[in-house]
């Protein structure tokens, strides 16, 4: 049986028009992911950014914790805590070559907030940077309230539609003095975070 050349033109065209569509989508390159979250400070004048993972943007070691804190008597108080680490190996926790943690008590809405507890209580609002040294042990800084106080300026809280958790942005700034030796600090400035999400996942969901 034999085709009119005109079908038969008609159906070569169709073939390489859907061979060229396959083929557009087997070569689209995969899109980049890119974190929304930002975490970054200047240590001393020095740029000091968390450790991350070379293979995934997404992944790197610092995160936004928020909390609420409910008494009997139905009060309730917000709470976020900061986490960030910066070891050439990833380490994290005590193992880390630097390690940052900030807590903020009753962040209810953008404004200046004082860090003017300490870390030996679990409910008060301070700053730890433990910096390990050559020998392996690590000296620990300290926000102090009777010098110096450390600030953190909430920019923004919002609410994601649908999310229960409240995205936070930032900025802080202070001074971090050594816990045993009063002569030594660390000058912490142009500190800047955005956590659109909690966690330690940096793309969103």
């Amino acid at each position: 049986m034999k085709f009119p050349q005109s079908q038969i033109i008609l159906t070569y065209t169709l073939l390489l028009a859907l061979n060229w569509t396959v083929g557009c989508k087997q070569t689209e390159p995969v899109k980049a992911r890119v974190p929304v979250n930002y975490f970054s400070m200047q240590v001393n004048g020095q740029l000091w950014t968390p450790y991350q993972d070379s293979t995934d943007p997404c992944n790197s070691t610092y995160s936004g914790n928020y909390s609420e804190l409910q008494y009997a008597s139905g009060v309730v108080i917000p709470f976020y805590l900061f986490l960030a680490y910066r070891d050439p190996g990833g380490q994290t926790g005590v193992d880390s070559d630097n390690y940052l943690r900030i807590q903020a008590m009753n962040v209810t809405k953008p404004g200046l907030y004082l860090l003017d507890g300490t870390y030996k209580e679990n409910f008060d609002s301070y700053l730890t940077f433990n910096v390990k040294q050559v020998a392996g042990k690590s000296k620990r800084y300290v926000n102090n309230p009777n010098r110096r106080p450390f600030e953190i300026n909430v920019e923004e809280i919002t609410y994601r539609e649908n999310a229960s958790i409240p995205s936070i942005k930032g900025s802080f700034e202070g001074v971090a003095y050594n816990e045993i030796d009063v002569f030594d600090s660390l000058i912490i400035e142009k500190g800047k975070f955005n956590f659109k999400y909690m966690g330690n996942y940096h793309c969103g969901f």
